[in-house]
């Protein structure tokens, strides 16, 4: 079991407090996935290896991902590549960040946008094809979702 599976477990069971103002509490997932799970069903290598997955009230199926710590350009790069692959073979249409720092987040948008541009520019190796289509990176672009509203509540759960 890896932290993100706690956080994942933790903040489904305990729900995020309810964005009506009533003062509730409400699970905004139907139901979820843990990371080991969803690497039985995805078995595909260049399919990224998610934190969770949920499904929104909606039916939307997201990916979710705490981010710990920052990345290098090139990690997200690889990462995108991957989350790309995964929205493509529909094993889900979102993917939510979360992060216990706003900072964390704040850069991974950052580097994200920058690294999308970059695969939609460049060319693979030996080939005249890019990482990327303008397509495949608008998709990509909207299908992430950082999640900065619970940056403190992850913080008061999970780190103090």
């Amino acid at each position: 079991i890896n932290e993100g599976q706690i956080m994942l477990a933790g903040s489904h069971r305990n729900a995020w407090p309810d964005e009506t103002g009533t003062g509730g509490r409400t699970n905004r997932n139907t139901q979820f996935l843990t990371d080991a799970e969803f690497r039985r069903i995805a078995r595909r290598e260049d399919i990224r290896s998610v934190d969770g997955i949920v499904r929104e009230p909606d039916g939307t199926i997201c990916a979710v991902e705490f981010e710990h710590s920052f990345k290098t350009p090139e990690n997200r790069k690889s990462i995108l590549l991957r989350y790309s692959q995964a929205l493509q073979a529909g094993y889900y249409q979102k993917v939510q960040l979360f992060s216990q720092k706003l900072e964390i987040l704040k850069d991974a948008r950052r580097i994200n946008d920058n690294a999308i541009t970059y695969l939609t520019q460049t060319n693979k190796p030996k080939t005249s094809t890019t990482w990327l289509t303008e397509d495949e990176a608008q998709k990509l672009s909207a299908a992430l979702i950082y999640r900065t509203k619970f940056c403190d509540e992850l913080t008061e759960r999970f780190y103090r």
